[in-house]
């Protein structure tokens, strides 16, 4: 009896340990790590032939706990256009599918996992995501697996979104389309130029983002995500070279940390708050720079 039962056991573990197997090259398709950099040469071709480009940066500062019990990677858009957007994003090693945080819900966003012709409704809404193709091109002088993707939305809507992921690269293309009317098209492409994978650089950085990136006012903004556990992001612009600082208070006015006390570039920078060792409650942080002094609170959840 003991023998079936280990023989049970061993065949159990060794079908779970090939599913595994056949997963984790999937998951290369999607790297995510804290540090890794993606840069990506934009154009926006609008109706009636206007058009723009520059480059946006993808930044991945670090991971944080939401109440979901979740662990998430703070995943930072850079646009060239000024401003920033944030996402809190993972991928499920267990059946390779990526998910964000959002609303406070673990929300359905790709499946690393999907074979040409396979389709999958995408969480929150009637899209769905179709995987296209697998192909092997070259990627920064590599030959690397590339699998294609694009987005049906809903018969009301005209647009198409197309992407690709690069085996140890991630995503290497990203083309939003429409046609609102027949005559007319309006289309955005990014097409990656850099990337920083696991402290490897590939490719050329091109644009002038990040701490270079020109900003036109003084400006705090609010600490993303928030409420925090244990670890959020504080942006802010300075026009001008200017001695900054960004110190972090309890709720009684007593000094946490200081997260910024030094000379900054004309620019956007980012400081990263980590509560880990702080008890949960109302915290605020003040950015000094020149004649500019802002305030704006955070909520700290364990």
């Amino acid at each position: 009896m003991k023998y079936f039962q280990l023989l049970a056991f061993v065949i159990i573990v060794s079908f779970c340990a090939v599913a595994y197997s056949q997963r984790e090259p999937v998951l290369n398709f999607f790297p995510l790590s804290a540090g890794d950099v993606w840069e990506y040469k934009v154009v926006d071709i609008y109706s009636f032939d206007s058009r723009s480009s520059g480059y946006n940066t993808v930044d991945i500062l670090g991971d944080t706990v939401c109440p979901n019990g979740k662990t998430y990677h703070l995943q930072v858009y850079h646009y060239y256009l000024g401003g920033y957007s944030s996402a809190l994003i993972r991928v499920d090693s267990s059946n390779a599918c990526v998910y964000d945080y959002t609303n406070g819900q673990d929300v359905l966003q790709d499946s690393l996992a999907m074979s040409p012709g396979d389709s999958m409704k995408l969480d929150g809404s009637v899209n769905v995501l179709y995987c296209d193709s697998v192909d092997t091109e070259s990627i920064f002088g590599a030959e690397r697996e590339v699998k294609e993707f694009h987005i049906r939305y809903d018969a009301e809507d005209d647009t198409r979104t197309e992407f690709d992921y690069s085996t140890g690269i991630g995503m290497t293309r990203w083309l939003s389309s429409s046609y609102s009317i027949p005559v007319n098209r309006d289309m955005m492409t990014w097409t990656l130029v850099y990337a920083r994978i696991d402290g490897i650089s590939y490719g050329n950085l091109a644009g002038v983002q990040d701490a270079e990136q020109a900003a036109s006012t003084y400006w705090l903004a609010q600490n993303y995500p928030n409420p925090c556990n244990p670890t959020t992001v504080i942006s802010f612009d300075i026009p001008e070279q200017s001695y900054a600082t960004l110190t972090v208070y309890d709720a009684l006015g007593r000094r946490v940390v200081t997260l910024v006390d030094k000379e900054e570039i004309p620019g956007r920078h980012e400081a990263v708050f980590d509560g880990s060792r702080l008890p949960s409650g109302v915290y605020f942080y003040r950015l000094q720079a020149g004649s500019y002094s802002a305030v704006r609170k955070l909520l700290l959840i364990k």
